[in-house]
Formats: C-alpha cells, structure tokens, sequence
C-alpha cells in the first residue's frame, strides 16, 4: 500500500498521532485492530477514535477523511453491493440456514487508492474475497456515507424484486441485520 506521512496541524492527523500513529499506512493497521461495533457519537468522524470501534462505514469514512485533509483525494471511498453468502462470509452460515433468503445482498464500503483495494474493518474481513460476488459498486463523497443505509434499502429491495419477490424487505433487513450482529460478535471474541 503506498503511504504518506501524518501531518499534526490537521485535525484528523493530530488526532491519530496522539495516539502514535504517523503515517497513513499505520492509521489503515490501527483501524483495522480496533472491533467491529457501531459508534454511538456518529455522525462525528473521530467517534471511531474516541469509542475505539467502527462499522466498514465509520472506519473507511473516518480514513478518507484524514486523506482528504492531507490532500490525498485520488483515494476513494467505494459504495460496494456484492452478495454475502456462506462461502464469503462464513461466520453468517447459521442466518443463512434460517432463512429466508439463502444469501444476501449486502452494502460494504472500503478505500481505493490507485487501484488497490484497501479494507480497514477487521483482519478476517478481505474485501477482494466479497468483490468476487459483487452486484456493483460506486465511488462515494463524504457527504454520502449517512445515505448508506437508505441506498443499501434501494438496493436490495431491486434485489428482492429480481430474485426473492415473495421475501418482504422488512424481512431480508431482519434476516441481514442478525448477520450483521453476528458478525460483530464474532469480531469482539
């Protein structure tokens, strides 16, 4: 991955150096350590830092934006729809099993820089093994990220359409939701 030094006059910067991190490449490996969980101060940036948790969304939001601020825009968050199944994201066979859906559609941010993938979530999360059963993806701005949720809704109420039109969206959001949550828990043990 390439790499840029951490500068202390920006806000991002200072606040990953407090905590000794000083390049880019190191704030990438100090997000990725921190659990999976959703912060409770969000949308603030730096709840990511302050709570030390963050989803695919809080931990790529917060990284674009210290990129941002160094002036590294070419690095880009990326909107990625792929299908998670018991092949890509094992630790949700049981959700799957229970159905409704055998798999599903599911909204994962990462970062982009110069054609390289780069996922801060977790270790056992490599976001090249989902790209395999990606449905499509978009760069996104910073500004987007609160819209997630409600594209990831869009998206998999089409999906729903397609390919499952008796699955209500209410029930493929429970069914995604306890995946969600079992992921977390996997990611905290």
């Amino acid at each position: 991955m390439r790499d840029f030094r951490l500068l202390p006059k920006h806000v991002f910067g200072s606040a990953f150096r407090q905590n000794g991190i000083r390049s880019f490449r190191e704030a990438v490996e100090y997000v990725r350590a921190l659990p999976y969980g959703r912060p409770q101060r969000l949308p603030h940036a730096l709840a990511v830092l302050e709570e030390k948790r963050g989803t695919c969304s809080s931990k790529h939001a917060l990284l674009k934006a210290l990129a941002d601020e160094h002036g590294y825009s070419q690095i880009e968050l990326v909107y990625c729809l792929f299908l998670m199944t018991s092949t890509n994201t094992p630790a949700v066979n049981a959700v799957l099993d229970a159905g409704p859906l055998p798999a599903i559609p599911e909204a994962h941010l990462h970062l982009r820089w110069a054609g390289e993938n780069i996922d801060a979530t977790s270790a056992s999360i490599h976001v090249d093994r989902l790209l395999q059963d990606r449905l499509h993806q978009r760069i996104m701005r910073l500004s987007e990220v609160p819209a997630k949720s409600a594209w990831h809704k869009k998206d998999l109420q089409t999906w729903l359409h397609e390919h499952a039109p008796t699955v209500s969206l209410a029930a493929a959001w429970q069914q995604r939701e306890h995946a969600i949550a079992l992921l977390g828990r996997e990611a905290s043990t």
